[in-house]
């Protein structure tokens, strides 16, 4: 087992940010997230998995915490009863029972279609009869981590009076996005891929130089375009809450049509599905600001996006006529054909196969890292059951209650938590329509801790005490907010 040259990369910046300020390690933490098919190391020893550089990143994050006074109690702050993340807690500690205490109970007695296990050749997908599996140890481990993970950053971050720094990594990370997209473009078009081969080091099975109807599948650098796509919804989401927030808008409004450009062109039918929803989501909040509190804002930025990529569709046409037909043909691979499509007809049946699971094991589920599906709602089911899935919930409806409230925040603070909202729900929203696996990812859960505005107020008092007080009221430190203008 040999770590990679990314891997002593990522070791070599680990050792640095622990001597930075808190909000340089969580925009470190943040850029690592890019790269989704990036190992450090690949040991043997689990099954073929591969230690991402973002996931591995976050041993130093936390070891950071700790440094910092105070920083222990902060962490187990962030999951005191009530908040969300007793409820992630909670879900995660009983998935991974599930797997390990529950689970045996149905070895041998129903069949599943695995996480980690291949299916014979020439077989998308084949059932196999329920028993142990690495998948069972890589996800829970992986799960840990983004516990760790999430706790660890909302420690970090209560230690800051201004959140000015992190929103500003918030931005450089969708520029960044935007970047390695094309990048990931050129590179393919110019048969130059090779150079970013350094950075997709993972021992999953890639489909990065796929193309459908002359299109690229834009993956950047993610071994697949299902997960770039899920990536970039977030972003999407992120940044259009920044835009309608009017920070830097310079910056934040070319990065979210070029995201949305990006994945329109990405020829992924999770793409195209999240976008829809996501869409009719935002009418929504549109209508309400509009109904409401009479703010015509996001109506707006929603009009000139769908004008905007109207005019620029019907200028490609009229240029290059011959773009219709490949984008017919595009339409048809991707969304109306996609059912009868053997990868159409894989999804229906791992969603199917996982649905019947929940049932078989009685609604408990079968354990973190158990069950492949092709939804993350079905993930839930199937590995969680229904306790673990109403936790999850609960963990996700608990970022937007009446606890969490942004009203009194101060501004940055408000921006900052609504923007990493709306880039957990547009995550969420495509990784319902294609993702396979319990584990969001480290971005879900930065973004998630920093969701939370009365988790993300500067202490003022000495910070052992304010810890104390903090885990003991469920408040903040301070006791107040300062009011934004």
């Amino acid at each position: 087992m040999q770590p990679t040259f990314l891997g002593l990369l990522v070791a070599a910046l680990g050792l640095a940010v622990l001597f930075r300020r808190e909000e340089v390690v969580v925009k470190t933490a943040l850029l690592l997230t890019l790269l989704g098919s990036g190992a450090v190391v690949n040991p043997p020893s689990l099954g073929g998995a591969s230690i991402l550089a973002a996931p591995a990143f976050t041993g130093f994050i936390a070891l950071r915490n700790l440094m910092t006074k105070g920083g222990a109690l902060r962490f187990l702050a962030a999951f005191r009863v009530g908040s969300p993340g007793f409820w992630l807690l909670l879900a995660i500690l009983y998935g991974a029972v599930a797997a390990f205490l529950i689970g045996p109970f149905f070895h041998g007695k129903i069949e599943v279609y695995p996480v980690s296990r291949p299916a014979p050749e020439g077989e998308p997908t084949f059932l196999f009869p329920f028993e142990p599996m690495s998948g069972n140890l890589t996800q829970t481990v992986y799960s840990i981590g983004q516990l760790v993970l999430y706790g660890s950053v909302t420690a970090l971050i209560a230690t800051r009076r201004s959140h000015r720094a992190v929103l500003d990594g918030l931005v450089f990370l969708g520029v960044a996005h935007v970047a390695i997209s094309l990048i990931d473009l050129a590179t393919y078009y110019s048969g130059t891929g090779v150079l970013l081969d350094w950075l997709r080091t993972a021992t999953y099975t890639s489909w990065t130089d796929n193309e459908i109807a002359g299109f690229k599948r834009i993956s950047g650098l993610f071994p697949e375009t299902s997960m770039y796509s899920i990536y970039g919804m977030t972003i999407l989401g992120m940044t259009l809450r920044l835009v309608l927030a009017r920070y830097r808008t310079r910056i934040t409004q070319p990065v979210f049509y070029m995201t949305l450009v990006l994945l329109i062109l990405s020829t992924s039918s999770t793409a195209y599905a999240a976008l829809t929803v996501a869409s009719a989501l935002f009418l929504l909040v549109a209508l309400k600001d509009a109904w409401l509190l009479e703010r015509f804002r996001t109506m707006r930025v929603i009009l000139v996006c769908g004008l905007a990529l109207f005019l620029v569709a019907a200028t490609l046409l009229l240029l290059a006529p011959g773009l219709g037909d490949q984008a017919r043909v595009l339409i048809d691979e991707t969304i109306t054909n996609k059912m009868s499509s053997t990868s159409g007809a894989e999804r229906s049946n791992l969603n199917a196969g996982a649905f019947k699971t929940f049932f078989d094991t009685l609604m408990l589920g079968a354990g973190i890292g158990s069950v492949r599906t092709s939804s993350f709602v079905l993930t839930l089911l199937s590995n969680l059951g229904l306790f673990g899935t109403v936790c999850f919930c609960l963990f996700i409806a608990s970022l937007f209650g009446r606890d969490t409230s942004v009203r009194d925040c101060d501004p940055e603070t408000r921006v900052l938590a609504n923007a990493a909202r709306w880039g957990v729900i547009s995550g969420l929203i495509a990784a319902s329509a294609s993702f396979h696996v319990f584990d969001l990812g480290p971005l879900f859960y930065t973004l998630a801790a920093l969701s939370h505005p009365r988790l993300l107020v500067a202490v003022s008092l000495p910070p052992t005490h304010a810890a104390r007080q903090f885990a003991r009221r469920g408040s903040s430190p301070t006791g107040t907010f300062a009011r934004g203008a």
